[in-house]
């Protein structure tokens, strides 16, 4: 499975199905600030990031926590319970960091690799990979290959065929991974996104899932209309 990145923000983008050029996921973002009575942005009341599935059910949650809610706090794969992210990880008590790479073990039983220029996720006996994120390529007939122009490309992610439930938590990994990755070799920091509306407390997760189906309604009939 290849999936192109619409967008160059990962936490707001379609994921497009590239062989048959539908929308496959989406992940959307949405914040809140706590603002004074003078209107002036004082905090960042909640962050949430969710993704969709191409029908408009949400497979997965993260809860964006710690100073104006930039860290990982629990996640939601699917029905399951929330867990704390560092439990997708294996509580992290098994990174292995070097000068030129990053390992950190999965709880579904992958192993994440990082470096400077490239991150995947392969199984930990036959070292295979099932997961790849591509960045800065362009497309070839089905596949993807460096861009020959510097700082021009689409990003992509490449996963083998695997379960839905399990897709849904790899990119969930992604996400924190592609964080991480940036931080540990001193790559430009993700910037998240502003804040689209501004409210005096927290939004509920109900609220926040439902401006986030809204908006994902409008991104497929966008996309639709564009492909007709």
């Amino acid at each position: 499975m290849l999936l192109k990145f619409t967008e160059p923000d990962m936490l707001n983008t379609v994921l497009i199905d590239v062989p048959s050029g539908r929308p496959k996921y989406t992940i959307l973002s949405r914040a809140s600030y706590i603002q004074s009575k003078d209107k002036v942005i004082i905090d960042v009341a909640s962050r949430t990031t969710a993704i969709l599935n191409a029908r408009g059910r949400t497979i997965a949650t993260i809860e964006w926590t710690g100073r104006e809610k930039r860290s990982g706090g629990l996640v939601r794969i699917m029905d399951d319970e929330p867990v704390e992210f560092p439990e997708l990880f294996d509580g992290c008590d098994s990174v292995k960091t070097a000068p030129d790479h990053l390992v950190i073990p999965s709880r579904l039983g992958f192993v994440w690799v990082a470096t400077r220029s490239s991150l995947i996720v392969c199984h930990p006996e036959t070292r295979e990979a099932v997961g790849r994120f591509h960045e800065r390529c362009v497309q070839l007939r089905n596949g993807v290959t460096n861009s020959p122009i510097p700082r021009v490309g689409n990003s992509y992610l490449e996963f083998t065929s695997l379960p839905e439930e399990v897709l849904a938590e790899l990119l969930v990994d992604y996400i924190f991974m592609n964080i991480m990755r940036r931080t540990r070799f001193d790559l430009p920091r993700y910037q998240f996104p502003l804040v689209d509306e501004c409210e005096e407390g927290k939004q509920s997760i109900a609220d926040v899932l439902g401006h986030m189906k809204e908006s994902f309604s409008r991104r497929t009939a966008n996309l639709r209309r564009n492909m007709q």
